[in-house]
């Protein structure tokens, strides 16, 4: 499969990289997952609202771990929501913490200012000083400094490749990344409607373009994609596995069969599923 959405018409470009026009259901979809993430921060012991920095969204939710399978203190899955980079907040996302702590690792679920309020480049900065944050408060956090793992949903998957190519100082502390559903070149958001509540332009939307910058960090990197997806949007996923293969990134990448850009997250709280096998292995094997 191979998609250039340059040689394809405006409404063509709209259904492939606006999720909602996409699927149908997918207020319904997404109603149905806030209803499941308020159930889950019922039923698990969290610390809510934690603050990593002074912009008015910078906090996270913390699930500590409920046993120690994977050792004391127990590894971190540090998870970024999407929404196009802007809509959603964590506490949506709260169920995709639901099954991963009962396997011995504790879920952060990160906030983060919304475009077009800040800047895309803003949201990448603020993503970049809560996982310095994490790492430097991890004692406190109780959880294993030597072992943060990275994961993201669509806009969250982005945010999370762009950490690939931050000054980490020789130093970074991401052990592992997970991609879910992304989009990691910025630019066809500048043809869609969508692109009116985002406010991107073609310097922030380049500045972005997760496949042109140099990966400075090269964790193990697991990509995913809904096989129901549109093509195009597909075709993402795809080039950022040729990216990081050209980068000398260990890379895996998995099709969710039948699975569209809302219903994927289900496989985040599924322990039976392969993509939460695959994100469980990666964890487990450090």
């Amino acid at each position: 499969m191979t998609f250039d959405w340059r040689q394809r018409s405006t409404a063509e470009i709209e259904t492939h990289f606006n999720p909602r026009i996409a699927v149908p259901t997918a207020l319904d979809l997404m109603a149905e997952q806030i209803a499941k993430s308020a159930e889950t921060r019922a039923s698990l012991n969290g610390q809510l609202d934690l603050r990593y920095g002074g912009d008015e969204k910078q906090t996270f939710d913390l699930f500590p771990a409920t046993n120690s399978k994977c050792g004391e203190p127990p590894p971190a899955q540090i998870f970024i929501h999407g929404g196009y980079w802007r809509a959603f907040d964590k506490s949506d996302h709260s169920v995709c913490a639901r099954e991963i702590v009962h396997h011995g690792i504790s879920h952060v679920s990160l906030n983060y200012d919304l475009c077009p309020t800040v800047s895309l480049d803003r949201i990448v900065e603020q993503i970049f000083e809560a996982i310095k944050h994490i790492h430097r408060n991890a004692a406190s956090l109780n959880v294993d400094p030597a072992r943060l793992f990275l994961c993201g949903h669509s806009a969250g998957a982005h945010l999370a490749a762009m950490m690939l190519s931050q000054d980490w100082g020789g130093n970074c502390p991401i052990k592992g990344l997970v991609a879910v559903s992304g989009i990691y070149d910025p630019e066809p958001v500048l043809q869609i409607t969508i692109n009116d509540e985002i406010g991107l332009d073609p310097a922030t939307a380049q500045n972005n373009n997760v496949l042109t910058r140099k990966a400075v960090a090269t964790p193990p990197v697991f990509i995913a994609a809904g096989g129901a997806e549109p093509e195009g949007w597909r075709q993402q996923s795809l080039d950022f596995a040729d990216y990081c293969v050209a980068s000398g990134i260990n890379c895996r990448y998995l099709e969710v069969p039948d699975a569209n850009h809302f219903t994927i997250v289900k496989e985040f709280s599924d322990p039976t599923a392969p993509l939460f096998q695959q994100m469980l292995g990666q964890i487990s094997a450090v």
